[in-house]
Parts: structure tokens; C-alpha cells; sequence
């Protein structure tokens, strides 16, 4: 994090944690998918582009935009009624998760600009205290601290697991973690937030521990009962048999990819940055199946 008015900080980091629980998010990582919809919820159209695309350098000529989009992933443009995230094809899960949260602090802080496009100034030039607020806000958003914190998650490791931040983001959040003492009132609500997904597992636990045990003991009985019937069932075995096989679910990430793999697949051999994490969760951080172990596994 940048060494920026202590001001801003504090600002960009309440208005991340405020967002997180207005909207009653509570589990990391936090997903496209989920940016995506908080954006299009606030009104904000999603726009894709190329620039070497001939028909969308035209698109983003009619609105002045395309010398911004030639030295930029993502920007938002507001000009009246129209409300346009525009974000570079082709970029990695990552590099477009991060790139939306950036953009969605801009809206979230109310930024405003003379020339229709959020951090900017006339000219084309960046205005720095912009970029630095939603920047702050960005990376509270997708990794906040109270959360690490709480849950022990301290070293740049634990915290790229889990939050899918690259590797120098995890160290600079790693710093925060470590320096955070004092839970504010709404951090200590957004860990009550994180925490009610927990303590729900737990009672389904619970309820689930003692349907098994009440389902034993009347398999015991049965069996006592039946012990000497020669027609006596194996209820063991035909348990076993009329259970499933576990599917598969764990796949294979890099930080810096945009495709899911299988544990075994040649493309990611030797590589040091993998992720684990099931196929459901791959898709919904934004993605895709490789085509080769994927593929040849359908």
C-alpha cells in the first residue's frame, strides 16, 4: 500500500469494508462474477475492447476515449445518462478482477472528472489522489484486513491462497495484517458478517452427526434383531454400494493464467505459483477450462 494522506486511507478503506457489508459478502476470494453484478446493480454497463479492433477504435473514437484506451486496461467513463466500465479483452482472471475493483472504487468514492472519465484530468492526465483512493479501495476490497487478520491468514503466502492477490500485493497486505491491532465497530460487524457462513456449517455439522448416529442405531438394532436369519443383508456393503464415487473437484490455477487445469495436466508442470481450489470456485473467479486436460477429460 502506498504511503499516501492518511486521510484517503482511512476513507478508501471504511468505504471498502462499508461496501463489503452492504452488500452482505462473506467469503474470499472475492470473484468477477461478484464485481460484475455490484457494478451492473449500481447502473454501470460492462464494455470489452480491443484496440486493434477496427470497429470498436471507431466506437472509441466517437467518444474521445481511444488515446486513454491505447495506455490503459480499464477506465469508467460517465458522461449524463450513460455509465460505461470499459476493460481490455484478453487480460488474465486476475489482472481483470483487479482492475474492476479499481474501477469500482472510483464509483463507490464518487470520484468525478471534467472529462467524463473517472481518475482523469482534462488532458488525458491522471489525477494521482483518484488513482491512489481506489486503489486502496481495491485491495481492502478484495483482501481486507480485519478478515486476514481474525482468521490468522499473516504470511504472503496464505494470504495470495486465499485472496488470489499476485505476490507483490500479498506482501503489502501481509505488512497491514501484521500491524493491525484495533478492530473498528464496522470491521468488528463485517467479521461477524464472515463468521455467520461458519457458524452455519457448523450446526449442519451437528444436525449431520446426529442423523448419522440415530441411522446407526437403528441399523444396530436391526441387526442384533436379524442375526440369525439366514436372509441376514450386509447393510455395510450395500451402504458402500449405494454410495457414489467422489468426483474430482480439485483443479489447478496460476495467478497469472486464465485458464483452470487437472493436478496432472503438462502445462502447468514445474510451475511454482499454483492455486488449488475446486472447479466451482475456478469458474466463479473468472476462469476458463484448459482445452487440453480439460477437455480430453469430458
Amino acid at each position: 500500500m502506498k504511503l499516501i494522506s492518511g486521510g484517503i486511507i482511512v476513507f478508501a478503506r471504511y468505504s471498502a469494508v462499508i461496501t463489503l457489508l452492504e452488500n452482505k459478502i462473506n467469503k474470499l476470494p472475492i470473484t468477477i462474477n461478484l464485481i460484475e453484478d455490484l457494478l451492473k446493480a449500481k447502473g454501470w454497463s460492462i464494455l470489452k475492447y480491443d484496440v486493434n479492433n477496427g470497429k470498436q477504435i471507431e466506437l472509441l473514437k466517437q467518444y474521445n476515449i481511444f488515446a486513454i484506451a491505447k495506455r490503459t486496461k480499464a477506465f469508467t467513463y460517465k458522461r449524463k445518462t450513460e455509465k460505461i466500465v470499459f476493460i481490455r479483452s484478453g487480460l488474465s482472471a486476475n489482472d481483470k478482477r483487479m482492475l474492476l475493483a479499481h474501477e469500482l472504487g472510483h464509483i463507490i468514492l464518487g470520484h468525478m472528472s471534467s472529462n467524463n472519465i473517472l481518475g482523469y484530468k482534462p488532458g488525458g492526465l491522471i489525477d494521482e489522489g483518484q488513482e491512489d483512493e481506489a486503489n486502496e479501495f481495491a485491495l481492502e476490497f478484495l483482501a481486507p484486513v480485519c478478515i486476514l487478520s481474525q482468521k490468522h491468514i499473516n504470511t504472503p503466502q496464505l494470504i495470495s491462497a486465499t485472496t488470489l492477490l499476485d505476490d507483490k500485493r500479498s506482501n503489502l497486505v501481509a505488512d497491514e495484517v501484521r500491524k493491525h491491532k484495533k478492530y473498528t465497530e464496522y470491521e468488528e460487524k463485517l467479521c461477524d458478517q464472515f463468521n455467520e457462513i461458519k457458524d452455519k456449517t457448523i450446526k449442519i455439522k451437528y444436525i449431520v452427526v446426529a442423523i448419522i448416529t440415530a441411522i446407526l442405531l437403528i441399523t444396530a438394532t436391526i441387526t442384533a434383531d436379524y442375526k440369525n436369519n439366514q436372509e441376514n443383508i450386509d447393510y455395510t456393503q450395500k451402504t458402500q454400494e449405494a454410495t457414489p464415487a467422489p468426483q474430482i473437484t480439485d483443479v489447478i490455477v496460476t495467478k497469472t493464467g486464465q485458464k483452470y487445469h487437472n493436478p496432472n495436466c503438462s502445462y502447468i508442470k514445474n510451475k511454482t505459483n499454483l492455486i488449488h481450489m475446486t472447479a466451482d470456485e475456478a469458474i466463479q473467479a473468472g476462469y476458463q477450462p484448459c482445452e487440453i486436460c480439460i477437455s480430453n477429460n469430458k
